[in-house]
């Protein structure tokens, strides 16, 4: 028997209505991830607009969200701006499902799933755009009744049921020739209320954020939109260097009339790029920068400064892709990554977010990249190891020096605290000095660390010059090692030894090593409870007992 092939035809009515709903909630479902496809948008509207033609017309590649209340409490998000515009045809686009509407020579479009209004439709109870193309003599509106649409979906309900009925979908068009040269977009997400559910189907999920006086719309467009660094910035010059390199073309974002604009806080001055490669390319450009007198996590106040926090955020054409530190996954420490701020920006081109913006499409060039990514947090942790060996070395030598002049200056008088405090100062930049020396002769993983921060000529200089001031005040010969303060004992031999009598000059130089121990354990002292006159009680004693058992030796 021989099967013969027969004819069959295909239409909207054999494809249920809920698919609506599994294209746009099942992908787009949380604010951050809508408002982000409706700002990528907003940007590949201004790709095909030239950007002389548009200083000509007095406009600016700027993107503007603002909001309003009424007073039966609906509320209005609109987002607009200059670009492109929309013909008639090309808004009918927007309906569409999966088909793209930007042209195929927009290489630097950031949407790219082809999904249209759908892809946003849970966000309010309407969807309204409103375009027009530049010399045009009309503007074109579409609307999409959401409640409608919800009302209608579900059972038997098709596709064509859905997209045919003028109830839930409609176009129209006016004139407007006292404004031909005009052209942009705009799109206004209405809510009349509050999250609501209308057989199932989730709707008005942007309602919180209409509010004008809400501040949360604000933290997700920072945390999810390409929002670039302002020219008052530090490292303006560099992370627009970066934008260049990455194709990114800067548009500003505002929120109901005012600017948002990333800056990096003044202390954060140490600033590096670094490229990352992928089989002999360049994979993605990143810019950290850190502040080089301090360590620890970084409080960034965003309300100033937009930066999203302390860590590395992952971009592409600046649209952030999810978290900051995004896999990491133990590869590098993620506190230590807090040290810093940056982005990494990808250029390879089959690297992409996914849908959601929440991660990477999954495929071997994901694998391969995000291995690179992991390789370049960690040097971003061993970079940080060093600096915090490096500030370590630098705040010891420093207070010993500083310390030493006090207990030299005879024109001061200090309480018996402030010299035992002065004297544990000296102790520790001793024996900063003496392990600065001794970790060149060992292969331990602390001593390394010490010898990468010696690269610093800085550390260096300072190390030179702390041996010299406090070698110059004997503070080298009380406290070193040959003086008894931070000598190993000795190795055990078969014949045992007469212990040598200690001279007064050992003896003392042993007390003062001691007492400068004694001093560092004061704070614990305190933290059990002990007033100051007990704790000079307390020390007295051990000084009586320190000092019967060296005359007793």
């Amino acid at each position: 028997m021989t099967f013969k092939k027969k004819a069959v035809t295909f239409d909207l009515n054999d494809i249920g209505s809920q698919v609506i709903d599994q294209i746009s909630s099942d992908i787009y479902a949380g604010p951050g991830s809508i408002l982000r496809e409706i700002i990528k948008n907003a940007y590949d509207a201004y790709l095909p607009v030239d950007a002389d033609e548009l200083e000509e017309e007095g406009l600016t590649r700027e993107i503007q969200v603002s909001r309003i209340r009424d007073e039966d409490d609906t509320g209005h998000l609109f987002i607009a701006d200059n670009g492109i515009g929309q013909s008639f045809e090309e808004l009918r686009a927007n309906v569409q499902i999966s088909i793209s509407k930007k042209p195929s020579e927009l290489d630097d479009a950031t949407g790219f799933r082809g999904l249209g209004s759908w892809a946003i439709l849970g966000a309010g109870s309407k969807i309204t755009i409103t375009s027009k193309t530049k010399n045009a003599t009309t503007r074109s509106r579409l609307e999409i009744n959401v409640r409608k649409i919800y009302d209608k979906m579900g059972g038997e309900t098709t596709l064509d049921d859905i997209l045919n009925d003028p109830d839930c979908i409609s176009f129209s068009t006016e004139e407007y020739k006292e404004g031909a040269s005009e052209h942009g977009t705009t799109l206004e997400i209405e809510c009349d209320g509050p999250i609501d559910t209308v057989n199932g189907f989730e709707l008005n999920r942007l309602y919180e954020f209409t509010d004008p006086n809400e501040e949360k719309l604000k933290g997700i467009l920072v945390a999810t939109c390409p929002i670039p660094y302002s020219s008052e910035g530090g490292g303006y010059k560099q992370i627009h260097e970066v934008y260049n390199r990455s194709r990114y073309i800067p548009t500003q974002l505002s929120l109901d009339g005012v600017q948002l604009e990333r800056r990096l806080p003044p202390e954060l001055t140490d600033f590096h790029i670094h490229d990352i490669m992928l089989a002999g390319n360049v994979a993605a450009i990143a810019w950290y920068v850190e502040d080089p007198k301090e360590s620890g996590v970084l409080s960034i106040d965003e309300g100033k400064y937009l930066a999203g926090g302390p860590g590395i955020q992952l971009m592409r054409l600046n649209v952030p892709i999810g978290p900051k530190n995004i896999s990491h996954d133990g590869a590098a420490r993620e506190n230590l990554l807090n040290w810093y701020v940056g982005e990494v920006h990808i250029v390879m081109s089959d690297v992409l977010p996914n849908a959601s913006g929440q991660d990477l499409r999954m495929g071997l060039s994901r694998d391969l990249f995000i291995e690179q990514l992991r390789s370049f947090y960690k040097m971003l942790d061993q970079r940080a190891d060093t600096k915090s060996v490096r500030i370590s070395l630098e705040k010891h030598l420093k207070k010993g020096i500083e310390a030493a002049a006090k207990l030299e200056d005879k024109t001061k008088a200090l309480s018996e605290r402030e010299q035992q405090g002065a004297r544990s100062l000296v102790l520790k930049a001793v024996q900063t000095i003496e392990e600065i020396a001794g970790s060149a002769k060992v292969k331990t993983t602390g001593a390394q660390k010490i010898r990468d921060a010696l690269t610093d000529p800085t550390i260096k200089t300072l190390r030179d010059n702390a041996k010299k001031k406090l070698k110059a005040g004997g503070w080298l010969d009380k406290f070193g090692k040959s003086a008894g303060g931070g000598a190993k004992p000795a190795k055990k031999t078969t014949a045992a030894k007469k212990p040598e009598p200690t001279s007064s000059k050992k003896a003392g130089a042993k007390a003062a090593s001691f007492q400068a121990r004694v001093a560092t354990y004061i704070p614990r002292m305190e933290s059990l409870g002990l007033t100051s006159p007990q704790i000079k009680g307390v020390l007295a004693i051990i000084e009586e007992l320190f000092n019967s058992d060296l005359s007793v030796s």
